[in-house]
């Protein structure tokens, strides 16, 4: 379900457009905002595997090990369309960087992961598993829905709208008649939820993640569009 909300507050202003004959075009200039909200529904893990040995083929077996661990404890699971992706393996020479000169300390291995979930009653679990490994860092949690694009063009209309009401509602205050459209210039959209991620650092939640079914905020993702027209005031 969709839900529009709507600023009460106004932006208002009575200026004169010069036209190419050197008449001046009196207008009226709104700011219309609207806001759509859909539920989430599906929730990304971006993840970081990490090992640093003196042996590199001890730093890349603990990545491994790390790996095929959490592949195995996803899939018992059983959750429908729970994805996990995996980025190439990086690896280098780690340092301990002192005062004067820096110490090698030995080889490090490291590996990107993706864990995508769609069922939102399972979040915790899927949570709870990823932070029972050391070598396995959280670096943020997107969420997201399939209804973006809608959201996008609703919440567009809707600020169309919004300020073509508020035009009526001063015209009938200030006694003025709302002409044509003169100019429309189109706000960028605000996309909240999905880009506003929750970034944990070394398994250590620093911002609360999901009470799923018990905070709205966090349910829902919202789309914000904001227009500016320019009314002339007829004759």
């Amino acid at each position: 379900m969709t839900r529009l909300i709507l600023p009460i507050l106004v932006c208002l202003a009575i200026r004169l457009i010069p036209v190419a004959n050197g008449e001046e075009i009196p207008y009226v200039e709104v700011l219309g905002t609207a806001t759509q909200s859909a539920p989430v529904d599906k929730v990304l893990w971006t993840l970081r595997i990490r090992s640093v040995d003196p042996a590199l083929a001890v730093a890349a077996k603990s990545i491994n090990d790390s790996y095929q661990s959490l592949k195995n404890d996803l899939e018992a699971l059983h959750i429908p369309n729970l994805q996990l992706r995996a980025a190439e393996i990086e690896s280098g020479r780690e340092y301990e960087r002192g005062d004067k000169e820096r110490k090698f300390v030995g080889f490090y291995v490291e590996r990107g992961l993706t864990v995508t979930v769609m069922d939102l009653a399972r979040v915790s679990e899927v949570q709870t598993r990823l932070l029972s490994d050391d070598r396995v860092s959280i670096s943020a949690v997107n969420r997201s829905s399939k209804q973006e694009q809608e959201l996008k063009a609703a919440a567009l209309q809707r600020a169309a709208e919004a300020a073509r009401a508020k035009a009526d509602k001063l015209a009938q205050v200030l006694k003025i008649k709302i002409g044509k459209v003169l100019i429309l210039v189109e706000g960028g959209a605000s996309l909240t939820g999905r880009d506003s991620a929750h970034y944990i650092t070394a398994n250590v939640i620093n911002s609360p993640i999901f009470k799923v079914r018990d905070d709205s905020e966090l349910d829902e993702i919202s789309v914000t569009q904001t227009v500016t027209v320019k009314y002339a005031i007829a004759e």
